[in-house]
């Protein structure tokens, strides 16, 4: 399923995924990661990047994300970044 999503990848489906669902369903997505994750080709392929995913409770990905979501949020009003 996510054999081909490298790093970059995997934050940007975060904070699409913040701002299209909102914190409320983190959770819900922050399981639904941790499975991807946890599957042995990709543990191997983060393996073969000197990456090492790491699993964690859905509050912790939920407060994560919320601060990601609060930063780039900010940074998009005040650089006033609009979707064309």
């Amino acid at each position: 399923m996510l054999g081909s999503i490298g790093m970059p990848e995997l934050i940007l489906i975060f904070v699409v995924a913040l701002l299209v669902f909102g914190p409320k369903k983190l959770p819900e997505i922050g399981k639904s990661l941790g499975k991807g994750l946890a599957e042995p080709g990709i543990r191997e392929r983060y393996a073969q990047a000197a990456l090492e995913p790491v699993g964690g409770s859905a509050d912790n990905l939920a407060r994560l994300l919320r601060n990601d979501y609060d930063k780039y949020s900010r940074l998009i009003r005040e650089l006033n970044i609009k979707l064309e």
